[in-house]
């Protein structure tokens, strides 16, 4: 937990499978990362990942307490970070309904 005044790092990974067209299917994997300040959230569990499948494909959430558990290698290349932002967009569209 290298950010300032951190209570636990969380990681999500999303990959969802993608139908362009007929017989043409891929992957889409987005991971991303954050830092919970606020500690005793109730959206915060203990240490570990937690998987929960969703429509055409799941998302893991994994928590974490101590300094550098959640580091990463790269950053996200701008493509990725749209793809991130539309699927998300696309999945709030069907799942906050």
């Amino acid at each position: 937990m290298n950010r300032t005044n951190c209570a636990a790092c969380l990681k999500v990974i999303t990959k969802v499978k993608l139908h362009d067209g007929w017989l043409i299917r891929r992957t889409s994997e987005v991971e991303t990362k954050y830092c919970a300040r606020v500690s005793g959230s109730p959206g915060l569990k203990d240490t570990g990942c937690y998987y929960q499948s969703n429509n055409g494909g799941y998302t893991q959430r994994c928590f974490c307490y101590t300094d550098g558990c959640n580091q990463g290698a790269q950053l996200l290349p701008v493509k990725s970070l749209w793809t991130y932002v539309l699927l998300s967009l696309g999945l709030c569209s069907v799942l906050c309904q």
